[in-house]
């Protein structure tokens, strides 16, 4: 099989974890040349994220990202505003949490289809809320801020500073494997706890920069970050960020269901899905659509079966969602991440 392959592996024990899930999505590649999007063309990339799943009943906290190729998301933008004009023209927001309203749900499927035309890659991040902390040892326990190395970051929470760091080291990973030297990159963000003010919009700049040169092994032009107070009235910019937060309300609420009713996805075990609302079933129906030029990566990170170890699963849901309430076969796949 002849190709150039679009991911370039990190090839860097020393990241650890990072590293392990860039020579599977390596290998994802190699048996699918199509699956992953080529963003390497334009000028610009964009990057969005939303975080779900801080609500008590979530057993999941959920980090979503989108990332593309701005110079070439003109058919979204048509289309985008167009929906707008046709059904959003008072400037309501596209949010996972407000889809009981009804007049966005009648909005939701069409929003979804413009989303398919973004030249890019949803990337999603589940890790059941045990783990505390990627960073330290035991992962049982929180960040310890009074380490040296965290001096410059002192008034920031160890849970709000937690986050942070997962962010950062999650996009590294695909911008490391998907950018070019020289390319921008814009990541914008809702204005949450690790970007309510400019004071720690900066220092998440500062801390993006520093990190991602560890992955990184070509050099980017200008790297800026934002929050959706940038929007410029069009909701252009917000729309861009609802899609990791729909996607991310979703797969909380899924992965939650799975857990309570004992079917989270194992190796080998044949599950069943439990009763989801009609707007989780609607965003995972999405999900499941393939060859479009916006692809998608769902992953697990679990407890192992020994103290302190991670299991990783990249999850198939599309056996689990069709009529909203019925339960349906699951299979599970804990191979190299599906692109979906």
């Amino acid at each position: 099989m002849n190709y150039t392959p679009t991911w370039k592996p990190l090839n860097n024990p020393s990241l650890d974890l990072s590293d392990s899930w860039s020579t599977d999505i390596a290998e994802l590649e190699f048996k699918n040349p199509n699956a992953l999007p080529n963003i390497r063309s334009g000028n610009t990339l964009i990057i969005t994220s939303d975080f779900s799943g801080q609500h008590h009943e979530s057993k999941f906290n959920v980090f979503s990202f989108l990332m593309a190729d701005l110079e070439h998301c003109g058919s979204w933008e048509q289309k985008r505003a167009s929906l707008r004009k046709a059904h959003l023209a008072d400037g309501r927001r596209m949010s996972f949490k407000n889809l009981n309203d009804k007049h966005r749900q009648f909005v939701l499927c069409q929003f979804l289809e413009a989303a398919n035309h973004i030249p890019g890659i949803i990337i999603s991040f589940a890790i059941e809320k045990k783990i505390k902390s990627l960073f330290s040892r035991p992962r049982e326990e929180k960040l310890d801020m009074t380490s040296d190395i965290y001096d410059p970051y002192r008034d920031w929470s160890p849970q709000t500073f937690e986050r942070l760091l997962r962010a950062v080291h999650f996009i590294s990973i695909f911008l490391s494997g998907l950018s070019r030297e020289n390319q921008n990159v814009l990541w914008f963000t809702d204005e949450d706890e690790i970007a309510p003010n400019t004071q720690r919009l900066t220092q998440l700049t500062e801390l993006f920069a520093n990190i991602s040169s560890h992955y990184l092994s070509h050099d980017l032009n200008h790297v800026r970050c934002g929050t959706t107070k940038s929007d410029n009235g069009t909701r252009q910019l917000e729309d861009m960020v609802a899609i990791p937060d729909l996607v991310g309300g979703a797969t909380a609420e899924v992965l939650t269901k799975m857990q309570d009713n004992g079917c989270l996805p194992r190796l080998g075990v044949l599950n069943f899905m439990p009763p989801i609302s009609e707007k989780s079933a609607h965003i995972y129906g999405w999900l499941n659509e393939t060859d479009l030029p916006l692809k998608r990566i769902i992953t697990l990170i679990a407890e192992g079966d020994k103290k302190g170890s991670l299991v990783t699963s990249f999850i198939d849901f599309s056996l689990c969602v069709s009529t909203p309430g019925l339960s349906l076969p699951f299979s599970p796949y804990n191979g190299p991440p599906i692109i979906i």
